[in-house]
């Protein structure tokens, strides 16, 4: 028998360990030593109940599993005085990028994703259901350290103190959302300053550039699932999403009968480069008098230079084309007739923008009011 020596930093990776099953029998996440997958509790009823800094560690290894927190877990050995622990001396690092999608429910200081928050937590979201006594919150029960970009769309119900995203919250929220249909809750917070924690309907959280325009990167780290929904971290998940972020906007008006351009139209978001925007077949100089919003059917024609049309997500607001009457004048061609002839034909003289795309106007002459009779008796 043989053995290898290892650095601190070695042990702790999984690559360090050539032939080992880290499928089925062996977990390691970060800078986490291994553990065994057979230290997880066991679910009853579909339900895992977590006792223990183990148990709590292999929730890694199933996100979507449901929890309950069955003890208060005394977790001074994570603090990292010893680096032979499970941990290294860093303690457990802050989260993010993270995600949690499992029902959680517990005494108090509960959250979808984490208890009691005294790491930063970055980039990091839940979406099941969360429920207990006090402190509960749709991402961190209780939280004591910085909180950016986070979310959280899993219903929170507590006796106590409740947030959509933070149950009790002690520091600074920036960029971070809830669904208030979804969670049942208007507010964030359910103590302590709620700025920087915003409420959202279930269509807006799942609008994007609800959340590029306030700076999350859906270049590399965030993307929307092509099913739809809320925001997926790239890294973690394998669900079909889209590559490409373009909104168009910028109201338009034009007259009808004249060439249209699409310099008014803007674009924004990620990968415009490669996008470009023409007029689809329902718009031409012929196109009559209305509004055309630009999602409907054939208004704009896009083109890519990269990847396909289904590759893009595509926001076209609540913009349009307007295309307004054109202004003519007609003066009629002064005419007379004598009694009794039919009347003269009528022509006319067409100013102003003229008639356009060979449309024509046609008119008659009537007689108004009474006429005498052609002939009477004389007696």
């Amino acid at each position: 028998m043989g053995g290898t020596g290892l650095t601190t930093a070695e042990a702790r990776q999984a690559s360090s360990y050539a032939g080992w099953d880290f499928t089925n029998v062996w977990f390691q996440s970060g800078d986490m030593r291994l553990i065994l997958r057979s230290e997880a509790a066991t679910p009853v009823n579909g339900v895992t109940t977590i006792t223990n800094l183990h148990q709590l560690a292999l929730v890694g290894a199933n996100l979507s599993g449901s929890y309950v927190l069955g003890a208060n877990i005394d977790a001074s050995a994570s603090a990292g005085a010893d680096a032979a622990g499970i941990r290294s001396a860093k303690g457990f690092v802050p989260i993010g990028p993270a995600y949690a999608t499992g029902a959680i429910s517990g005494g108090n200081i509960v959250g979808g994703l984490i208890g009691q928050n005294y790491g930063a937590a970055n980039q990091a979201y839940a979406s099941g259901s969360v429920s207990g006594g006090g402190a509960v919150g749709g991402v961190i029960g209780q939280n004591y350290e910085a909180v950016d970009q986070a979310y959280a769309t899993g219903a929170v119900s507590a006796s106590g103190s409740q947030g959509g995203l933070i149950g009790d919250n002690y520091v600074t929220v920036t960029s971070s959302y809830l669904d208030t249909q979804t969670s049942g809750l208007v507010n964030g917070v359910g103590s302590g300053s709620s700025s920087g924690a915003t409420g959202l309907t279930t269509a807006r959280m799942r609008n994007p550039f609800t959340f590029i325009d306030t700076g999350w990167n859906f270049a590399n780290i965030w993307a929307t699932p092509k099913a739809g929904g809320a925001p997926l971290l790239r890294s973690l998940v394998i669900d079909p999403s889209y590559d490409y972020y373009i909104r168009l906007s910028g109201n338009m008006s034009a007259t009808y009968g004249d060439t249209i351009g699409t310099s008014g139209i803007a674009r924004a978001g990620v990968g415009v480069g490669n996008v470009s925007v023409g007029w689809g077949s329902a718009i031409s100089a012929t196109t009559n008098v209305g509004n055309y919003a630009y999602g409907d059917s054939n208004v704009l024609a896009l083109t890519y230079s990269a990847g396909v049309a289904g590759d893009y997500y595509l926001d076209f607001g609540a913009d349009a084309l307007s295309v307004a009457q054109r202004a003519i004048t007609v003066t009629a061609d002064a005419q007379s007739k004598t009694y009794g002839n039919a009347n003269a034909a009528l022509t006319n003289t067409v100013g102003g923008s003229g008639l356009v795309n060979n449309d024509t106007l046609s008119g008659s002459l009537s007689t108004m009011g009474a006429s005498s009779p052609m002939s009477a008796s004389m007696g």
